[in-house]
């Protein structure tokens, strides 16, 4: 049972979540990744998402969904997975969804799949973060930040682009000021 002993489910995540809880982290990430051992945003019902948020809201512990790691928002199928994540972010009340660049398409491209994400990520009460990831060159990403930068131009919600390892320093640094985004 998760310390709160308002979640009794037996979901892959749990163990994470009851050790995050019982030595009071005060952010958790929650890590979609179907699989043998994985787990997925379908796995956990309605009650158990208010639970988790009850719990998040009494242990002051801020959420985020890492959406999965083949989750490519320039495909249906990617767009589908990455919009569950947003969906049960807002369940959860995490702040912050995380997706990952795909150099497989042009800048243009991956940057034109964002716009129906990003929305979805507002109306759930979160922004979308891009991560980069190793194989994607510096100037891959600097062109997809770019066109990034032209959808804000165009009044669409900011995007976060950070590496993991610097998304908890920028939060650290945004939230007292800005604390809707986080």
């Amino acid at each position: 049972d998760v310390v709160t002993g308002l979640i009794k489910a037996n979901f892959p995540a749990r163990l994470a979540f009851e050790f995050a809880v019982n030595n009071g982290f005060d952010a958790f990430e929650w890590f979609s990744d179907p699989g043998p051992a994985g787990w997925h945003e379908n796995d956990i019902d309605a009650r158990l998402r208010q639970s988790i948020r009850q719990t998040g809201r009494e242990q002051n512990i801020r959420f985020s969904v890492h959406a999965p790691w083949v989750a490519d928002p320039v495909t249906e199928s990617g767009q589908k997975a990455i919009l569950c994540s947003i969906a049960f972010a807002g369940d959860i009340a995490a702040k912050v969804v995380n997706i990952h660049l795909f150099d497989e398409y042009p800048a243009e491209a991956y940057a034109g799949s964002l716009p129906r994400l990003i929305d979805a990520a507002c109306a759930a009460g979160a922004i979308l973060s891009v991560e980069n990831t190793p194989r994607c060159s510096p100037e891959f990403v600097n062109a997809v930040s770019k066109q990034v930068e032209n959808l804000i131009t165009l009044n669409t919600q900011p995007v976060l682009m950070t590496s993991p390892t610097l998304r908890r320093h920028v939060r650290r640094l945004i939230e007292p000021s800005l604390p809707s985004v986080f």
